[in-house]
């Protein structure tokens, strides 16, 4: 998320630096990606809060922080971290209903129970410009201004985080169907956590932030041969070990050195390279999409900046809603699904929850950037720059499916095995961990 610093001062009084601001909040798990100057404009006239350095910071922020998804979120959070009051927004009275018109709006609702109650009201409001600290402080953030309707929508969005994005995906070329939200949904980038769609391949866009910053995150389940009762009275020495032994953490690297080559073919051939490393076993690639490797992968399509803040992070589990947990299965819902996986009641099982992280970042960083170069080019405009598109059959589109392929790989590495041994060996380690404290 793009954080303008003198938005945040709206709500808390922070006089540190731009730089300040960032290092205090990166020990806290957003890791920053870049610190750029703020553009001139940004502050309204009727502002109130302490002036100072500003900057618009780009932060990372994990799926597990859907709180800092908007501006009253971060102030929220640097109001905590520097021991300062939060003004809490007032919202202004709202607008007298003899301002709405008696035109009728057709609201359907298809899933009463996921939604049950939706209006909606048409107002008789003027088309006008948007002031211009409103369009600034919108274009730090990376939305371009559109109207005054859809900027005081964005707008909201950006400072407040509720999730109305959703129509804004509706806009993008070639969207079969419907743009549907799942009950989880909250506020993303671009696309909302929780939002799906699908794009015609004839003549539909493909966008990076809707493949995610984060590509591929997700989680594998690994079950183990040990019960509860042997593993419980050792369980905090288990935790103990297993933290000790897999690196986390925000900026934490690896065991593992990759040379220039090294990363280009893990980027090219994914989990098949490892098993050439001896760094996994032929099971993994059986439990692998695609046993490990896409076939549009190129390395070439990934930046300098992105191999360079990957190169260390294979093998790790990285920060935020990351996790190694250890689990104890409570109860069988499918006992025939549950036999192939050899899933019992009061087995251990270990589950992994990691993702492509630095490297999946930056290269939807750089794709967004180049989409919004090259949109104009295709006569695409979009309400949010997060949207950044180009046509799935364009150079752009082909070059965007082909790094999201080497995202996958990098993912599938950090996820698929430990720094030292694959991760399907954990059950081993879980095991021998055990053997040594009890």
């Amino acid at each position: 998320m793009r954080l303008l610093v003198s938005w945040v001062r709206d709500f808390v009084d922070v006089t540190a630096s731009p730089d300040a601001i960032a290092e205090t909040l990166a020990v806290r798990g957003f890791e920053v990606a870049t610190i750029e100057p703020a553009p001139a404009g940004v502050r309204p006239p009727w502002a109130q809060g302490a002036d100072g350095p500003d900057a618009v910071i780009d932060f990372e922020v994990t799926a597990n922080r859907p709180d800092c998804l908007s501006v009253v979120g971060f102030a929220r959070e640097i109001a905590t971290a520097f021991e300062l009051p939060f003004r809490t927004p007032v919202p202004a009275a709202p607008p007298s209903t003899d301002a709405l018109t008696g035109t009728p709006v057709d609201v359907r609702i298809e899933d009463t129970e996921q939604c049950p109650r939706y209006a909606a009201a048409v107002a008789d409001v003027r088309a006008a410009t948007s002031p211009t600290w409103m369009t600034a402080r919108l274009l730090a953030a990376g939305v371009r201004p559109i109207s005054p309707f859809v900027d005081i929508t964005n707008y909201v969005l950006m400072e407040l985080g509720h999730p109305m994005h959703a129509f804004d995906v509706a806009t993008l070329r070639g969207v079969t169907r419907c743009v549907y939200a799942m009950p989880d949904v909250h506020e993303g980038y671009g696309f909302p956590v929780g939002g799906v769609a699908a794009t015609r391949a004839s003549d539909g866009v493909i966008s990076p932030g809707g493949v995610g910053y984060d590509i591929n995150c997700g989680v594998r389940l690994l079950i183990s041969d040990l019960d509860e009762s042997a593993v419980r009275p050792h369980l905090a020495a288990l935790v103990h070990e297993l933290s000790r032994s897999i690196p986390s953490g925000t900026g934490r690297g690896g065991r593992l050195s990759l040379s220039d080559a090294d990363l280009d073919r893990v980027l090219a051939e994914g989990c098949r390279y490892l098993l050439e490393r001896e760094l996994a076993v032929p099971e993994d690639l059986e439990t692998i999409e695609a046993g490990g490797a896409l076939v549009r992968a190129d390395p070439g399509a990934v930046s300098s900046r992105a191999k360079m803040r990957g190169r260390d992070q294979l093998g790790t589990l990285g920060s935020g809603n990351h996790f190694i947990e250890v689990q104890t299965v409570e109860d069988v819902i499918d006992p025939a699904a549950a036999r192939v996986y050899g899933v019992e009641r009061g087995r251990i099982a270990v589950l992994i929850h990691t993702g492509s992280r630095g490297l999946g970042h930056q290269v939807c960083t750089d794709y967004v950037r180049l989409m919004d170069k090259v949109m104009p080019q295709y006569g695409i405009t979009l309400p949010d720059r997060e949207l950044a598109c180009a046509p799935f059959a364009s150079p752009e589109g082909q070059r965007q499916q082909d790094r999201w392929s080497h995202g996958r790989h990098a993912e599938d590495q950090e996820r698929g095995r430990r720094p030292s041994e694959p991760y399907t060996n954990v059950q081993q380690g879980v095991k021998q961990c055990v053997s040594r404290i009890s």
